[in-house]
């Protein structure tokens, strides 16, 4: 099974940057023990990286799967959109 690597950018520690990094670890967690590679990465301490991956606005996640790429603006609170985008029927 092949790892999948996430990036969630954030910004400080603010009420949508930790409900991101809740919402988002409680899902992996949960689904893809063992499957997944993430990396939180705060736009003010990393503001380079941020600009290099076009991020726009935080919190985003940047998933990359086999052969896609996907950005998910916003606190992840939506589960039933972040499993699809995820592709947990794979």
């Amino acid at each position: 099974m092949e790892q999948i690597k996430l990036k969630l950018y954030i910004t400080d520690h603010n009420k949508r940057s930790v409900a991101a990094i809740v919402n988002l670890t409680r899902l992996i967690e949960g689904q893809l023990v063992g499957r997944y590679d993430l990396e939180i990465i705060d736009v003010l301490k990393d503001g380079e990286r941020a600009q290099k991956d076009k991020i726009l606005a935080t919190p985003t996640l940047v998933c990359h799967l086999p052969n896609t790429l996907t950005k998910i603006i916003g606190d992840l609170s939506e589960t039933k959109k972040l499993m699809t985008v995820l592709d947990f029927n794979n």
